[in-house]
């Protein structure tokens, strides 16, 4: 019965690539990010419970390759590839993907499908793009092509085979290579291009301390603009991982690294990489950034669209700061929304306990016996302990939020809501 699901399969993508024939390039490409999806998450993490963040991902990383790879075509003519590819995608994980052993069969099968297509379209458009690039281009182009191949061996994914390896650019490398791309040219295609960090938006379902409980969790997923670059020009593709927080035995969290098809040095498509040995060096050590409590509370109040962001309203002038009730002690921050509710926040520079639920309850009482309208509380923290959830969960107060702030590098705050 799987071998026959198997063949169906293959009709199936054999029609759906018939009725798009005018985007079969853009599919083709697509298709490779959905089985490179798969093979990255396998069958364990795929049922357990992330299908719906499998979803997610492909979403994000479709538009971004896309949107990124084929400016060419119309905004509304890139939405409808991605909505119908994304349709399609689903139907294919629930009519041939359900179980372990169709799981990797037609995965493999999928491949094998993709690989010859996919390899000519692949050298098609990485040798069309260098050749409509500048000679200065070019010569970045290469010297960060050579510098990836020289830095790390092709890598081939954990227990399972591919028609190609690839290689795996990690945030670190990224590092290294913006470091040397501003040593060795001083031009605005570098700091304009390659040494930009773009954060998109997106919601992922991930279980929470207590065994089969999940909750919806909004994250920055990060894409670096040598990411961009190279998935403009045809060589990388954004591909997701999963990450475990430390403090988290049971979250997961998923994120996206690049990846470089090993078959860039199997055809001569881009021309020869520098023959000389690229000398590499490692960006002086920065110290460790350890947010306090006041840097946090200036960052938030000056960068007040992070919070209109998450609480769906407009913030009103003026910003009150270290706000002195005379009885109750200082609120961090006062703010007032265009529908006259007041937010109170209290922030916790790193973990917090308990206590802080009742410290944010006393300022929250008196806001509503001294303010007019409406009164909220916002409690930011760095790391909401069980101790702290388990005095929310006993508030039953429907007007308290716990929200979580990550610091990224370049000392820019993330947050996120925790319910």
């Amino acid at each position: 019965m799987s071998y026959y699901l198997s063949f169906i399969m293959e009709e199936y993508l054999q029609n759906y690539l018939q009725e798009n024939v005018n985007y079969r390039p853009q599919i083709i490409d697509l298709l490779y990010n959905f089985s490179f999806s798969l093979l990255r998450f396998t069958y364990v993490r795929f049922h357990n419970p992330n299908q719906q963040n499998l979803y997610k991902i492909l979403t994000i990383t479709s538009k971004r390759l896309i949107n990124q790879k084929y400016p060419s075509l119309g905004g509304s003519e890139r939405s409808n590839l991605i909505t119908n590819f994304l349709a399609f995608s689903r139907r294919l994980i629930n009519n041939y993907f359900m179980n372990r052993e169709d799981f990797y069969r037609n995965d493999d099968i999928l491949r094998e499908y993709l690989i010859e297509e996919f390899i000519e379209n692949y050298c098609s458009t990485v040798r069309n793009n260098m050749e409509n690039s500048s000679d200065e281009d070019k010569k970045i182009i290469l010297w960060i092509c050579g510098a990836i191949i020289q830095e790390y061996n092709p890598e081939s994914p954990t227990n399972r085979s591919y028609p190609f390896n690839y290689f795996l650019i990690e945030n670190n490398l990224v590092n290294i290579l913006n470091y040397n791309c501003n040593n060795l040219w001083n031009t605005d295609f570098i700091s304009e291009t390659i040494n930009k960090t773009i954060y998109e938006l997106g919601n992922t379902w991930t279980p929470i301390e207590r065994k089969n409980e999940k909750q919806k969790r909004e994250q920055r997923f990060i894409f670096w603009g040598l990411g961009d670059f190279l998935v403009r020009l045809g060589i990388g593709f954004w591909s997701p991982y999963f990450s475990q927080k430390n403090n988290y035995k049971y979250r997961e969290i998923i994120n996206v690294d690049l990846v470089i098809p090993e078959v860039i040095l199997q055809r001569e498509i881009i021309g020869n990489f520098t023959e000389d040995s690229i000398i590499l060096e490692e960006p002086p050590p920065q110290e460790l950034f350890e947010p306090s409590h006041n840097w946090i509370k200036e960052y938030l109040c000056e960068n007040i669209s992070l919070i209109e962001e998450k609480l769906e309203c407009d913030i009103v002038d003026p910003i009150q700061k270290e706000y002195n009730t005379h009885e109750v002690g200082i609120i961090d921050i006062l703010l007032k929304d265009n529908e006259g509710n007041h937010w109170v926040l209290e922030i916790k520079q790193g973990s917090a306990n308990h206590s802080a639920m009742g410290q944010i309850l006393g300022y929250m009482n008196w806001a509503e016996r001294n303010l007019k309208g409406q009164v909220r509380g916002i409690l930011i923290v760095g790391n909401a302990t069980l101790q702290l959830r388990a005095a929310f969960n006993g508030s039953n107060r429907q007007n308290i939020e716990i929200w979580e702030y990550n610091v990224s590098e370049g000392e820019h705050i993330e947050l996120t809501r925790i319910q």
